[in-house]
């Protein structure tokens, strides 16, 4: 139940966030508030504090209030960027985590060797091994672009 919900909540994420940034594509300059003004300076000023006020160094100086304004949207869509980024990852992760569950499970219960090519028969009710293709990757598990996969390669009614 909790990879359900976990699952459930990656996911959800994924959609807000792809929400987001399609709504963001649609408009032609994003409106940069105080708030986030104040965010990119908070987060410079948090910068600023960590040296000793004698090594202090300034990368760049803007020369009016709309160059901060260009920073601090440029900074943001960064920031949001990264956030879509780490939410992918730990779907990624945890599609991994899956994956390799379930081929510990089909090479336990069923004996396969996933290295190479299986046939379901349910007229004869069995799993048929084939001699895996020449252009097959060569480590198990690990998934392949839906354009690569033969039909030969997945079983049938799946």
């Amino acid at each position: 139940m909790k990879r359900i919900s976990f699952t459930s909540a990656v996911l959800a994420s994924l959609l807000i966030c792809a929400a987001w940034s399609w709504s963001k594509k649609d408009e032609k300059a994003p409106k940069v508030t105080a708030a986030t003004t104040a965010t990119a300076v908070s987060t410079a000023s948090a910068a600023e504090t960590s040296q000793p006020k004698g090594e202090e160094t300034i990368v760049h100086t803007f020369a009016n209030d709309d160059e901060v304004k260009a920073f601090a949207n440029l900074w943001q869509q960064r920031q949001g960027i990264i956030t879509r980024m780490a939410v992918l990852r730990a779907y990624w992760s945890e599609e991994q985590t899956r994956l390799n569950e379930m081929d510990a499970q089909l090479t336990s219960a069923y004996k396969l060797d996933l290295k190479k090519r299986h046939v379901l028969s349910p007229e004869r009710k069995v799993l048929i091994e084939l001699e895996p293709l020449a252009d097959a990757p060569e480590a198990p598990g690990q998934p392949q672009p839906p354009a690569a996969q033969s039909p030969a390669n997945t079983p049938r009614g799946s």
